[in-house]
């Protein structure tokens, strides 16, 4: 219902674009989030064109412009298109090095192309925006924590992946956080095994 308001309001005026943004995130995500009935003709994929209202929106939409980029970062990792996404993320880094939003967006960027050095700088930037925020979601720590020690263990850190799965199992003692963790928690037990693994094959 409110993506029709929004094609109503851009024939009214076509220079509307922040209801360009609105269309496009929806034309992409609603063939991308409904896959498994794509076969049926009532659901057209049109992620293309949804891409293409997200950039017309980044580059006309003064007010929401960032907003647009941060939206399409998720919309170019789920298509496959992660290192055009990068770039995106580049930017938001930039112009907001305190932003617990937009850094999530950049991690996830360079977590996804596999760039595990870029990903670990990223990560930990968010780790200490949420260190220093009061009112931080316990989980969104948890998580941050949990990828730090999958970063590290990709590049053969051992102990440092260690720590952080410590640390997030710390987290999720204190906060009570075990619902629906439960292949996080598994994840976590399969590395340190592995870092204990790799570090008795080093010695």
């Amino acid at each position: 219902r409110a993506t029709g308001l929004l094609r109503d309001a851009v024939e009214l005026d076509s220079t509307l674009y922040e209801a360009w943004l609105g269309i496009g995130t929806y034309k992409y995500w609603l063939y991308s989030k409904l896959k498994f009935i794509t076969w049926l003709p009532i659901v057209p994929d049109d992620r293309e064109e949804g891409i293409e209202l997200i950039k017309k929106a980044i580059r006309h939409a003064d007010g929401s412009k960032y907003m647009a980029m941060h939206q399409l970062i998720y919309v170019l990792i789920d298509y496959g298109r992660t290192t055009e996404a990068t770039h995106y993320a580049d930017t938001l880094m930039q112009k907001y090095p305190d932003s617990q939003f937009m850094w999530w967006a950049a991690s996830q960027a360079y977590f996804k192309l596999r760039n595990y050095e870029k990903a670990e700088a990223a990560y930990r930037h968010l780790d200490s925006l949420l260190t220093v925020d009061e009112n931080a979601n316990p989980m969104h720590r948890f998580k941050c924590r949990y990828r730090l020690g999958y970063i590290a263990l990709q590049l053969e850190r051992y102990d440092l992946c260690e720590q952080r799965c410590n640390e997030a199992l710390a987290m999720v003692e204190q906060y009570g956080l075990r619902d629906g963790l439960g292949e996080e928690l598994d994840n976590i037990e399969t590395m340190l095994q592995e870092c204990d693994q790799k570090r008795k094959k080093k010695n």
